[in-house]
């Protein structure tokens, strides 16, 4: 049975070297990507804030590929390996798609690029670094499903992700719109890392319910599979918001959440209220998985 095991095992390392080299080759071409800019304000690994924007993207990356290999390591040949790396590929495209909409449509108003790489903002890099981890959950459910092609397979894919962004990006507007301070100043002018935290934690916990309302659609009609998983989602993230604007007050031991946030800038506190997000998250996810 030990060797069974094993060798089978051992049948599925062509997987984890073609992951291995999708991070390595994320890292390398984020990297040069960036080059021209960090070149100006010195070494980009003495710059925490780009540090923690590329961290997230090659989690994210690994969470989407994931997804991936789990639909291949039970058959692999080299058609699946094949499509495994078409996979990877698509995550890579849509990653550096959802940074695209963050840029314009969760942290509008003012550069990513600029604030990350010549500020060392942050705030900006946990915001952005918490939307990118979400697309990874987001991507990991999607290819976690039963496609009658792969073609349709990349369609489905695509839409969830794409279903996922418009999540993402009216949770943010809820988030922005209830909270009594002005989030985008406070990150982008006052360099506020507990609101960054706190605002990335919460879009962290979006991309894990919308995971779940994703993960294993198939075996239906197309509108059928997209309805579904919308309405999931949608019911998950509606009971996250109601439990995130509750749950501060009680984590707290008495403070005033919005003074420590918002004046005082206490990570701490953001960090302790975006844990509890995140744990309601896994728990929601947990019961409106299919």
């Amino acid at each position: 049975m030990i060797l069974n095991w094993i060798f089978e095992l051992s049948s599925r390392l062509p997987l984890f070297v073609l992951g291995i080299v999708f991070i390595v080759g994320a890292k390398q071409g984020f990297h040069r990507y960036f080059t021209a800019i960090e070149s100006r304000t010195g070494d980009p690994f003495r710059n925490p804030a780009y540090v923690v924007f590329l961290g997230s993207v090659l989690v994210a990356l690994g969470f989407a590929m994931a997804g991936s290999f789990s639909m291949h390591s039970d058959h692999l040949s080299s058609r699946s390996l094949g499509k495994a790396c078409m996979e990877g590929f698509l995550s890579m495209i849509l990653l550096w798609c959802s940074i695209w909409i963050n840029d314009r449509f969760i942290l509008y108003g003012f550069k990513i690029s600029k604030e990350i790489h010549q500020d060392r903002n942050l705030g900006v890099a946990f915001c952005v670094a918490g939307s990118t981890l979400a697309t990874g959950f987001i991507l990991n459910g999607s290819f976690i499903g039963y496609s009658p092609s792969f073609f349709r397979e990349i369609v489905d894919v695509t839409i969830f992700w794409f279903l996922g962004q418009v999540m993402l990006c009216l949770a943010a507007f809820v988030f922005r719109r209830w909270k009594t301070y002005d989030v985008h100043k406070l990150i982008e002018y006052d360099d506020n890392v507990a609101v960054g935290v706190d605002y990335g934690c919460l879009l962290l916990g979006i991309g894990i319910v919308v995971r779940a309302g994703v993960v294993g659609a198939g075996g239906e009609s197309i509108w059928h599979e997209w309805g579904l998983s919308l309405l999931l989602a949608d019911l998950g993230i509606l009971v996250l918001f109601l439990v995130y604007f509750l749950i501060g007050r009680y984590l707290s031991g008495g403070l005033d959440v919005r003074t420590e946030i918002e004046m005082r800038k206490n990570v701490a506190l953001s960090c302790l209220q975006g844990s509890g997000v995140i744990a309601v998250a896994l728990m929601l996810a947990a019961l409106i998985q299919r």
